[in-house]
C-alpha cells in the first residue's frame, strides 16, 4: 500500500476579532423628508340650541267649535268669552298655534276675559260764581258778641264785631267764597281809588332875545359881552357859538331857568320877486368894444356870433324877460329865413 501523506501541521488558532473603528455616521441622502402636519382637532359639537321662545297665545276675534256630532258646542265665540260655552274656564281658539299657552298645539287655550272699562268720569261742575255783598243788611244773631251789626251796608271796615271785613251774600246759594251756603263770607274792601295824575305843564314857549343884554358872570357884567343886541351876528370874546339873554325864562331853548341859550340871527329877508319883464329883442345894430370879435357892427341875431358862441345879441331895452339882471346881453335865436321866392310861371 502507498504510503499515507504525512499529517497536515496543527493551524494557529485566530487572533480574536478588533471591533471597528468609531466612524461618524453617514450624511443622510436627499432632501430631508417635511414634517407632516399634525392633523387638526375638530371642536365639540355645539350644544343643541334652544327653541325660539313661543309668542303669546292672543284670542280669535270670532271662532266656533262644534261638538264631535257637528251640532251644538261652543259656536259664534268671540274673544275670550266668560262664561265659557261649555260652563268651564274661560277659554278660546288661539290665533296661531302653538303658542305660549297652548303648547302642545291643543288649538286652545285657557284665556282671561279684559278687564272692564273704567267708568267715565262724572262731568266736571262748572265754578262757583263769585260773591256779593248784599247793599243793605243786618245779622242780629251776631250780638252775642257785644256788637251791633245791624244796617250794615255792604262790605263795610272795620266790620261791626271787630273780625275781618265780612258781610251777607246777595243772592242765597253758593258762591265762591261761600261754599257751604253759610249765608256770608269775608270780604275783602275795594281800594281806594288812585290820586288823578297831575296835569302836564303846559308847554314852555321859545326863547326870545332881548333887544339889549349884559351877561353876567358870577353877578358882575362881563366886559366882552356887554351891550349886545339881540343874537349877536358874531359870538362874545372866548364863546365859539352865538347866544343871548332870554327875555323870559324858562322857556324851550333853557328849561332850567340858567338865563342863557344858544341863538341863531333870523334869516335874512328873502329878495323881491322880479317884476314881470318884457321879452327880450336884438338892436338892429350893436357891437361890444368889450369884445375884440365882436367890435365890429354887427346886426340882430346874427348867425354864426361873432365870436362862434352860441347866437346872442344887445337888447333893446334891459333888463327884459332873457335878461332879468341887465347884464347887456342874452342868447337870441335867429328869425328863420323867409322861403325862396317861387319861379314865375311861365
Amino acid at each position: 500500500p502507498p504510503p499515507s501523506p504525512p499529517p497536515s501541521p496543527p493551524t494557529p488558532p485566530l487572533p480574536p476579532a478588533r471591533p471597528p473603528p468609531h466612524l461618524p455616521p453617514s450624511p443622510p441622502r436627499g432632501p430631508p423628508p417635511f414634517p407632516s402636519p399634525p392633523s387638526p382637532s375638530l371642536p365639540p359639537p355645539p350644544p343643541p340650541s334652544r327653541p325660539p321662545p313661543l309668542p303669546p297665545c292672543a284670542c280669535k276675534p270670532w271662532w266656533s267649535r262644534p261638538n264631535v256630532f257637528g251640532f251644538g258646542g261652543c259656536v259664534d265665540q268671540s274673544g275670550c268669552p266668560e262664561p265659557s260655552c261649555d260652563g268651564g274656564p274661560p277659554w278660546c281658539e288661539p290665533v296661531t298655534t302653538p303658542c305660549a299657552e297652548d303648547v302642545d298645539g291643543t288649538g286652545r287655550f285657557p284665556c282671561a276675559p279684559p278687564p272692564p272699562l273704567p267708568p267715565p268720569p262724572p262731568p266736571a261742575s262748572p265754578p262757583l260764581p263769585p260773591c256779593e255783598c248784599a247793599e243793605e243788611w243786618s245779622w242780629p244773631s251776631a250780638s252775642w258778641l257785644g256788637a251791633s251789626c245791624e244796617d250794615q251796608s255792604g262790605c263795610a271796615s272795620p266790620s261791626c264785631n271787630g273780625d275781618d271785613a265780612w258781610c251777607i251774600v246777595r243772592a242765597h246759594g253758593p258762591c265762591a267764597e261761600d261754599e257751604g251756603e253759610r249765608g256770608w263770607f269775608y270780604c275783602a274792601v275795594p281800594p281806594p281809588a288812585p290820586p288823578a295824575a297831575p296835569p302836564a305843564p303846559p308847554p314852555l314857549p321859545p326863547c326870545a332875545c332881548l333887544p339889549v343884554w349884559d351877561r353876567l358872570v358870577d353877578g358882575s357884567v362881563d366886559a366882552w359881552c356887554s351891550q349886545q343886541k339881540g343874537c349877536p351876528a358874531q359870538p362874545c370874546f372866548g364863546d365859539t357859538e352865538r347866544g343871548c339873554v332870554p327875555a323870559e325864562t324858562p322857556c324851550l331853548e333853557d328849561p332850567r331857568g340858567r338865563g342863557w341859550f344858544l341863538c341863531s340871527p333870523p334869516p335874512s329877508p328873502a329878495p323881491p320877486p322880479f317884476p314881470p319883464f318884457e321879452p327880450c329883442e336884438c338892436r338892429e345894430e350893436w357891437s361890444d368894444p368889450s369884445n375884440p370879435w365882436c367890435s365890429t357892427p354887427q346886426r340882430g341875431c346874427a348867425t354864426p356870433a361873432c365870436d362862434l358862441t352860441p347866437p346872442w345879441c344887445v337888447p333893446v331895452t334891459t333888463p327884459c324877460l332873457q335878461d332879468p339882471h341887465g347884464q347887456g346881453s342874452y342868447v337870441c335865436a335867429p328869425s328863420p329865413s323867409p322861403p325862396p321866392l317861387s319861379p314865375p310861371p311861365p
